[in-house]
């Protein structure tokens, strides 16, 4: 199949088409969702679970001393004798060495999914790569547990194999802690990505991302996730830490302040498109005045 047929299917409906199973209705937008839960007002979750809350800002709108995370985040030289406090969910390393430590991945610059334990997460330079976040509180040890992936839209898009091969490991991660978790404890977030209208490739890529996410999602855990943030318009890349413990997340990107700092809910990705693509031209506009 021609990638641009292939991209298409895609952000009509995945490759492989996914069955409604019981309870579920196929939404306008193309995901499959369990039911008419807003997952943004946690309405997947029980009573006294908390959700996955964020805090989103540039590197300067954070103060490295406060906050524990940070300092580690920003301390790379020291990830690998940190590893007993965080998983450090590498997409840019190798391979065998993922394997080793049980990380899932496809080959070089193509996926990496962390184990599904109480450790912390971190992953850095989501530049056109989108990432996602579950976690669940643990039948037996009644302590969080959870997993971060890393992936390239280019890679898991490009082609119906490689898609199958992604969404096989993703689906055992899901289904793991679908499996291992207390019902309505479950939560999933979605990070990452970037939008420039110009190149209308690189929006497929990112629109059919969070579409076979969601639809993975909500096929295994019967919820729609929260994109948590929306795609950086300005050009760098998104880094995360992620406390398992207390279910906090921070992303720190390029710049903030615009629509696509804002969460969502896939199923509304084409009215927050029009918001992304006004900011993208205030954001041009600028440019050309800074310029002139």
């Amino acid at each position: 199949m021609k990638e641009e047929n292939f991209i298409k299917k895609i952000f009509d409906r995945p490759e492989t088409e996914i069955p409604l199973e019981s309870g579920y209705r196929e939404d306008p937008a193309g995901v499959a969702v369990a039911d008419t839960r807003d997952t943004l007002r946690s309405e997947h979750l029980k009573e006294g679970v908390q959700p996955i809350v964020a805090a989103v800002g540039a590197w300067y709108d954070f103060d490295d001393s406060q906050d524990e995370e940070l300092s580690l985040l920003y301390d790379r030289e020291k990830y690998p004798e940190n590893s007993a406090i965080f998983h450090h969910v590498d997409f840019y390393g190798e391979p065998g060495e993922l394997h080793k430590n049980r990380f899932s991945n496809g080959g070089e610059k193509t996926y990496v999914i962390s184990p599904v334990d109480n450790k912390d997460k971190v992953s850095t330079k989501y530049i056109d790569c989108t990432g996602l976040i579950v976690t669940g509180k643990d039948k037996e040890s009644g302590e969080d547990i959870s997993f971060a992936s890393h992936q390239d839209p280019y890679y898991f898009l490009s082609e119906s194999e490689n898609t199958e091969i992604f969404l096989k490991d993703l689906h055992a991660h899901l289904k793991e802690i679908q499996s291992r978790c207390e019902a309505g404890t479950i939560d999933a977030v979605i990070v990452g990505g970037d939008y420039n209208s110009s190149y209308k490739k690189d929006v497929k890529y990112y629109k059919g991302s969070i579409y076979l996410l969601a639809n993975e999602v909500s096929r295994s855990l019967g919820f729609e996730p929260v994109v948590i943030t929306g795609p950086k318009i300005e050009t760098g890349a998104d880094h995360i830490y992620y406390n398992n413990k207390k279910r906090r997340l921070f992303i720190i990107r390029p710049s903030v302040g615009d629509s696509s700092t804002k969460s969502y809910l896939p199923r509304d990705m084409k009215k927050e498109e029009k918001k992304w693509r006004k900011d993208e031209g205030k954001l041009k506009d600028k440019r050309k005045k800074n310029h002139s």
